[in-house]
């Protein structure tokens, strides 16, 4: 976005609803039934030899097959029909479906040694350990690996889910077929144990039971209409360096159901992961730095979800934030107002098989023609137009190591007369070179004492020949409506490419906002009113300043009314919150059920009990803000705007 007095223009944006594929839950699961039950009586057939070819079909004549309460098979004693040794066993149920209108989701629980194939009404629903998708396997097949049962060990059954095509496709109102063939893994015949107890589940969209109760051991799945991320870690601690190698797998069927047991179509490999964060680090619900590889543990540029290619994400946990949306909302925020922030999508995780609750993959802030999209600077390039871009910068708590970390030389005007220390981000403090650290630092003091130089304000030589003022404007106006503790602080970036591409000091992107809208009881911020401010050290003292001189103060008025009455309007805030909180209605409920701390303060200056409450308090906090804020904005006050545009407002 350029400086062009941000014109009325921008009043025409609309925030509209939550920019992620997905709003809604959509076809809830009531509850779990149980349709086929693997106890009940089945009709069976030893395979000892091929079966007739049309064993599967519904009109297959049956009578001469055996009958028997499962589970069927042999060994182990956990079979209520015991059969001879052999290599396979066919078992075929009928079932009636009443209503298909009323199943949402249907999976087959079944426990099984060693493989097995399943089928309805003739067609293949699901398979385990033994050969290759809508390949039958004969009688002597054996399975591809031993696979012990689960049931009489005191585990669950395996979950098998049968696509929604299958439901409305193939099964059937009235009458249908289950059918199982079941296979050992050795073909000598003197394998000693073999086991088929399936179970067919109908999740209901209703409320009345139609079916049968489920068994006692039946616990319902998981699913989620988010992505899915399971990190397999093998046992390996994660610590905040170095990173260490795990595989990831990342599952995103798109509108329909995702199952931590889906094959992981998103990503499946390698990645090196480290814990990230600062004062995030003291919860237990950690943050990860994750870097894709290739096979041998290079970084490999993948595209994950809907993001671009890259290498490097966040792997975001919200733990203090109750509302899980504040991050997502402000880089979204800052995106539509014309900037890059990172993007993210809400998914749900799996550290190894344990649930972690609700996380936000997103971008790190890095150079990149998708992320900060200024020239990448190398370590020769030390003289010339090259040396003069290629930098991200921050202010923040720790100093990286090496050069690229410095104290400014203007000491006297931040409100408690301490340094503010720079560091460069990308180039990192030990890729940079000092040739490279030179010059930005030179930059920087140049700015900054033109900032407090009588020049300031001329049109050529003062701060408008180094910095990029609607940049600072917006990450004003982005960091004040949310009374960010951080903001000048901490977790502030900006950035500056070369010279021959503009090369003027640009704010961003937004990083880090749990700690605002309300959310925490510290200096003041979570107080609708009041400018940020806090007492700690190290606060960028910039915008301080810019805002005494007369340009800026009006620049930073008209922007603010724009976006006052549209993008940033209490009306258009609240409905974004409510689109956000209707897209966590379920998984927050899991998320809270793992993460227990809805009525506990971290922090946060307010207690809620409810989830709801949280997007409650938010809401009515930002309305208050914005009030108080547009009542006490620098700058030029037209009342045009507000008398023209006020039906915006709310």
């Amino acid at each position: 976005m350029k400086n062009s007095c941000f014109l009325i223009l921008a009043l025409a944006i609309s925030l509209g609803s939550f920019s992620q594929n997905n709003y809604f839950y959509g076809n809830t699961v009531n509850h779990f039934e149980t349709v086929v039950n693997g106890s009940q009586q089945w009709r069976y057939f030893t395979g000892v030899s091929e079966p007739d070819s049309n064993w599967r079909l519904l009109s297959f004549n049956d009578a001469t097959w055996a009958t028997g309460n499962g589970g069927i098979g042999y060994g182990d004693n956990d079979d209520a029909t015991v059969t001879s040794t052999c290599n396979s066993v066919y078992m075929r149920k009928q079932f009636s479906i009443s209503d298909t209108s009323k199943i949402t989701e249907l999976l087959l629980s079944i426990d099984y040694d060693d493989g097995f194939v399943a089928y309805i009404n003739n067609v293949e629903v699901a398979r385990k350990n033994i050969g290759s998708p809508g390949v039958i396997p004969y009688y002597n097949s054996p399975a591809a690996s031993a696979h012990e049962a689960n049931l009489y060990r005191g585990l669950n059954a395996e979950y098998f889910f049968i696509s929604k095509s299958t439901i409305k496709n193939l099964v059937k109102n009235g009458t249908n077929v289950l059918c199982i063939q079941v296979h050992n893994f050795t073909t000598s015949g003197t394998d000693n144990d073999l086991t088929a107890i399936p179970y067919l589940m109908a999740g209901m969209n209703t409320t009345a039971v139609v079916y049968a109760q489920n068994p006692a051991w039946f616990k319902p799945p998981f699913y989620s209409h988010m992505p899915i991320l399971q990190l397999i870690t093998n046992n390996a601690v994660i610590v905040n360096e170095p990173k260490k190698t795990i595989m990831m797998r990342l599952i995103n069927n798109g509108s329909d159901q995702n199952h931590l047991t889906d094959s992981a179509n998103d990503y499946s490999g390698k990645i090196g992961i480290e814990l990230h964060g600062a004062s995030s680090l003291s919860f237990p619900q950690k943050s990860y730095g994750i870097t894709t590889y290739d096979s041998i543990a290079n970084p490999d540029n993948v595209k994950l979800l809907d993001f671009p290619k890259e290498s490097d994400f966040i792997l975001y946990a919200p733990y203090n934030d109750k509302t899980l949306m504040r991050n997502v909302m402000m880089y979204d925020l800052a995106r539509k107002m014309g900037w890059y922030a990172p993007r993210c999508r809400f998914v749900e995780v799996y550290l190894d098989t344990a649930y972690a609750g609700v996380y936000v993959l997103m971008e790190k802030i890095k150079i990149d023609k998708n992320r900060v999209g200024i020239t990448q600077i190398k370590p020769n390039h030390n003289a010339g137009d090259s040396l003069t871009g290629g930098y991200i910068f921050k202010v923040d708590w720790n100093a990286d190591p090496g050069l690229g970390t410095w104290n400014s030389h203007v000491t006297t005007v931040n409100i408690q007369s301490k340094t503010v220390r720079f560091q460069t981000s990308d180039p990192n403090g030990l890729d940079i070179t000092q040739a490279q650290r030179n010059y930005i630092e030179a930059y920087l003091d140049s700015f900054e004492q033109n900032l407090l130089s009588v020049n300031m304000n001329n049109l050529v030589t003062g701060y408008r020949k180094y910095i990029d003022v609607g940049s600072f404007i917006d990450f004003f106006i982005l960091n004040e409506i949310t009374h960010n503790i951080d903001a000048y602080r901490a977790s502030t970036y900006f950035f500056k490419n070369k010279s021959s591409a503009g090369g003027k000091l640009v704010m961003g992107p937004l990083w880090d906002f749990n700690y605002s809208l309300g959310n925490c009881n510290s200096c003041g911020s979570n107080d609708t009113n009041g400018w940020c401010g806090c007492t700690p050290n190290n606060t960028l003292w910039w915008f301080d300043q810019l805002n005494t001189e007369n340009y800026y103060r009006d620049q930073l008025r008209c922007r603010w009314t724009s976006l006052y009455f549209s993008l940033l309007s209490p009306y258009n805030i609240n409905k974004y919150i409510d689109s956000v909180a209707a897209y966590l209605e379920v998984p927050q409920l899991r998320h809270f059920v793992r993460w227990q701390i809805l009525g506990q303060d971290l922090y946060n200056g307010h207690t809620s009990t409810a989830y709801s409450q949280e997007i409650v308090w938010m809401k009515n906090w930002y309305r208050g803000r914005s009030t108080w804020v547009n009542s006490f904005m620098p700058g030029w006050h037209n009342p045009c705007y507000e008398s023209t545009y006020a039906n915006r407002l709310y």
